[in-house]
């Protein structure tokens, strides 16, 4: 009888998915019960088809190619490639990582294809540029984990 009262759950327990910051009575040790995190894989967007989730992100890679093809002719800029930074990192936190990933890779063909001479091309004519392209992908892929690993900690405000 007595482990059966040790052993019993309390009510908000019993309900499925509920979970409870408080410390387990029951149990007699103290630790606390969390409800469980976002995994890192998952973006905010989780309930959605990854297919859907994969369209959102190379969406806002087209948004962004657009936006930055209106603007060349009124701005002198020759470095685009920072702004590409920002679909990476949204596709991340509201797609997943799978989604980001494509993003990263779909921001690398856009800026080959739409800002690198030759333009409308998949080829690269300049050694640097291809060195622009490898750190820009290095860099959109760490800030990716490093994104996951802070929204998957516990904590985060």
């Amino acid at each position: 009888m007595h482990d059966a009262m040790l052993n019993r759950r309390s009510d908000a327990d019993r309900q499925e998915g509920a979970r409870s910051a408080a410390p387990d009575a029951a149990r007699g040790d103290g630790k606390m019960r969390m409800s469980r995190p976002r995994r890192r894989h998952e973006g905010i967007l989780v309930g959605l088809n990854l297919l859907f989730r994969a369209g959102v992100s190379v969406a806002l890679v087209a948004a962004t190619t657009t936006c930055l093809l209106a603007l060349a002719p009124l701005l002198s800029f020759s470095r685009v490639t920072i702004a590409y930074i920002v679909p990476v990192l949204l596709s991340a936190i509201w797609c997943g990582i799978v989604p980001a990933v494509l993003a990263a890779f779909a921001s690398t063909i856009a800026l080959a294809f739409f800002f690198y001479p030759p333009h409308y091309s998949v080829y690269i004519a300049d050694p640097e540029h291809v060195i622009d392209l490898v750190v820009f992908l290095s860099v959109a892929l760490s800030l990716m984990y490093f994104s996951f690993t802070e929204l998957a900690s516990p904590g985060v405000c």
